[in-house]
């Protein structure tokens, strides 16, 4: 569930075709496991390339979280990804 997002494409040298772009979010993380629920507060962080005259981008990001139950701590997650986007 994302909370806060943005995207600025002006934060990065540009590419002779398509754009470069950062992002962040700040979210919630629920997750049920079957022997207990999980909850904490995630901010993800990546950047995307956006293919030029395609509907699809190619992204890696970084999620540090904070755990709260059922123990409370600090772990990080990362991504490595492509989108697809439908019209």
């Amino acid at each position: 569930m994302q909370i806060i997002d943005g995207h600025r494409w002006d934060m990065l040298p540009q590419l002779r075709s398509g754009r470069l772009g950062m992002y962040w979010g700040l979210g919630a993380k629920i997750k049920d496991n079957k022997k207990d629920i999980e909850l904490g507060v995630r901010a993800v962080g990546g950047v995307t390339y956006d293919f030029p005259h395609h509907p699809v981008d190619i992204f890696i990001e970084v999620i540090p979280v904070i755990e709260l139950t059922p123990d409370a701590g600090l772990g990080i997650d990362a991504g490595v990804g492509i989108r697809y986007y439908f019209n």
